[in-house]
């Protein structure tokens, strides 16, 4: 089970590597993901809208598939910062998240945000990520962003305890100029750690799918979404992998 946003989609191809090598190809894969995304409200990155994390068809698929072993990531959480949302209202959304993934008895990893490396982000860089990335937000001052950053961050971490779900601060020195995205060449190690929610890792890194079976996952469509104004609705499972994985998206 995957909630999050860019850092997913860029690696989805080298994290299901991962998991396929430590837990074998017959995976369901289940994911609230997309550039963008946010846990509480809809996001639009070129011209193509998403519904909140929360507000999305996973919740009701999950009800109606039978129970299984079942490990959940949730990550990206900052997104929902720069789109100006309250830290309350931004830790609601996760906190009701994974409870009704722990409802569901699944085993919950919360990733914390990568707050060292912004809390070295130049005036500079801030306002690149801002202009580059967030665009068409209310522009929030650097200093209140690393305020509520460190809020969610501390907050994100009371969220797992209370869960009985497990919290993983991210590594400093997975990220590079690029505050917010994971380095290309700690993918791999990364998402050992993540998916395994210790800095030990799975233990078994494998290799990445291929570039056809990456560029299918990159294009495989969510079950709705809004393109340029009109919607499109598409059945589920979005692809199936060699080996017996499907990939859901919502």
């Amino acid at each position: 089970m995957l909630l999050g946003a860019s850092n997913v989609v860029r690696c989805l191809h080298v994290l299901l590597g991962v998991a396929r090598a430590s837990w074998g190809p017959d995976l369901e894969v289940l994911g609230a993901i997309g550039l963008g995304r946010s846990y509480g409200t809809r996001s639009m990155v070129l011209g193509r809208v998403l519904p909140g994390i929360l507000e999305s068809g996973l919740w009701d698929e999950l009800e109606r598939r039978p129970r299984r072993p079942t490990r959940a990531i949730v990550t990206d959480v900052g997104n929902d910062i720069l789109y100006n949302a309250p830290v309350a209202d931004i830790l609601g959304w996760v906190a009701t998240c994974v409870a009704r993934l722990r409802a569901l008895g699944a085993e919950v990893v919360v990733t914390g945000l990568p707050l060292a490396r912004a809390e070295r982000l130049t005036a500079a860089g801030y306002a690149a990520l801002r202009t580059l990335i967030f665009p068409r937000y209310r522009w929030l001052p650097r200093s209140e962003a690393l305020a509520r950053a460190r809020d969610v961050n501390a907050g994100l971490r009371g969220v797992a305890e209370q869960a009985g779900a497990h919290f993983f601060e991210p590594r400093d020195d997975w990220y590079g100029l690029d505050p917010i995205h994971l380095r290309l060449g700690t993918w791999s190690a990364a998402w050992s750690c993540i998916l395994a929610g210790r800095e030990e890792g799975l233990g078994e890194r494998g290799r990445p799918l291929g570039p056809l079976t990456a560029a299918r996952l990159a294009a495989a469509p969510p079950a709705r979404q809004w393109l340029f104004g009109r919607e499109r609705r598409r059945a589920q499972p979005a692809l199936t992998i060699r080996g017996g994985t499907t990939v859901s998206l919502y």
